[in-house]
């Protein structure tokens, strides 16, 4: 696929941030806890390349639970280099990967994370609090991320396809937001269990992964023949 011009710039405007973040924070890397973030990127590399087809166009994958959990237990740059590098490592597995898409999806899933974590943090999140951490930066944090995510998947989209930003994004919102955002009682066990009791109790996302993959795809061919029902209505 040949891209334009402004969406070229696009792209490398969203890598160029990522790196600056990179570079500007990473001496705040949390490397002390380098097992730990070793671990999160092989699950995020598996859970990126382990998707379910929409047929809508598209993919969906179960790693955002883990980009959830990455927003809870690390620092914001930290969640960002582990949540992009495991992205990319995902995005890179399958053999019809391209360069500028996978380092695109990773700058912009890192940076998402990292104003994520950011917003968590500022709301007062501390996941070590116990059950007494504060519901709504619980909850801040991954909508931060997740507006951040589709906003910039949306502004790609449009340009592309020549389609309006509003209304891309707030297709993009409507469609994956709420189905995402159920993931988060998950991701606050998950990291309850990962800080209180051992991070050892992340592998429990392996165990709940076949059952998410196939609860997606559920959800998915509901929503298809929901839209098959309403098309033939229509004629």
């Amino acid at each position: 696929m040949r891209l334009s011009g402004i969406v070229v710039i696009y792209v490398l405007s969203v890598i160029t941030v990522f790196g600056l973040l990179l570079i500007i924070f990473a001496d705040k890397i949390s490397w002390h806890l380098y097992p730990q973030m070793l671990l999160f990127i092989l699950l995020i590399t598996a859970a990126s390349y382990l998707v379910v087809q929409d047929s809508a166009g598209g993919t969906l994958s179960s790693a955002s639970t883990l980009f959830y959990v990455a927003i809870y237990v690390f620092n914001p740059i930290t969640a960002l280099f582990v949540v992009a590098l495991g992205y990319a490592i995902g995005n890179t597995l399958p053999r019809n990967w391209v360069a500028w898409r996978v380092l695109f999806n990773a700058a912009q899933m890192g940076t998402s994370a990292f104003l994520g974590a950011q917003a968590y943090r500022v709301l007062g999140g501390d996941i070590s609090a116990g059950l007494g951490l504060p519901i709504f930066a619980a909850v801040a944090g991954p909508v931060t991320h997740q507006i951040m995510n589709n906003l910039f998947v949306a502004v790609l989209v449009s340009q592309v396809r020549r389609l309006p930003l509003g209304r891309t994004w707030l297709s993009f919102m409507r469609e994956f937001v709420w189905s995402n955002l159920l993931s988060i009682p998950t991701a606050v066990l998950i990291g309850l269990l990962y800080v209180r009791v051992h991070p050892g109790f992340i592998l429990f996302f392996l165990a709940s992964l076949p059952f998410q993959r196939w609860a997606t795809r559920i959800y998915l061919e509901d929503r298809n023949t929901y839209m098959r029902i309403i098309e033939s209505l229509v004629k």
